[in-house]
């Protein structure tokens, strides 16, 4: 039974290999063919998501039709990686090899045609703006991550026990729904200043109407005025 079995495994990690190196060699060529072609920008975005949408299904079909004709135990032990497989790839191409890269090219000189060494790295650590830039970061993520974890926790745990669950819940996570991104724009177009009494900013259209003047809200506390 083992000699019977063995070949049949091994064919079908060959077939594995096929179906999977087969899914990547199409969909590379979707996306040489989506790069090189010259259309109208809507009908590039349409053909764009429909290609993301389907592509992202069919892979997974493939890959879920491969699985099944495992044997029960062999399939429990490829299922994970054939699954998980593609993410990791996506992922590594998409930030592990631009980090690798990024890494690569920081001891060359701003053409990346000229080795440096450490140069960069040293004025880096030694640029004080540049210091002040890092220890801002750092204490963000050490500050920042460790309030919204202890935060969320908290309010977790309250709204979980509040007869007023959804409510708690629906109040919380709406903003969530949103971006930074899309918050940031928001909120640029609320304080939004344009001399005349054409206001677009929705701040400055309510002190217009109100009989006020438009104010300039995001220079008024600009860094160094208020010594000045």
């Amino acid at each position: 039974m083992e000699k019977q079995t063995s070949p049949s495994v091994a064919k079908l990690v060959l077939l594995t290999i096929a179906v999977f190196a087969g899914n990547l060699l199409i969909h590379y060529g979707i996306f040489l063919f989506l790069r090189d072609t010259e259309m109208p920008a809507l009908l590039y975005a349409i053909l764009a998501i429909i290609w993301g949408v389907f592509g992202v299904y069919t892979i997974y079909y493939t890959l879920n039709w491969v699985v099944e004709q495992y044997p029960v135990k062999q399939r429990r032990i490829v299922q994970p990686y054939v699954f998980v497989g593609p993410a990791v790839l996506l992922l590594g191409w998409l930030m592990f090899i631009p980090t690798l890269r990024t890494l690569y090219l920081s001891f060359f000189g701003p053409n990346s045609d000229s080795f440096v060494g450490l140069s960069n790295y040293l004025a880096v650590f030694t640029d004080r703006l540049l210091l002040t830039a890092l220890r801002n970061n750092l204490l963000w993520v050490l500050f920042g991550a460790t309030l919204c974890i202890v935060l969320g926790l908290l309010i977790a745990v309250l709204a979980d026990r509040s007869s007023y669950e959804k409510i708690a819940k629906a109040i919380i996570f709406m903003p969530m729904a949103i971006s930074m991104v899309a918050a940031g724009v928001i909120w640029k177009f609320i304080y939004y200043y344009q001399p005349g009494d054409q206001q677009i900013g929705l701040l400055n259209a309510i002190v217009v109407a109100i009989g006020g003047e438009p104010q300039a809200w995001t220079s008024m506390n600009q860094p160094g005025t208020i010594c000045s």
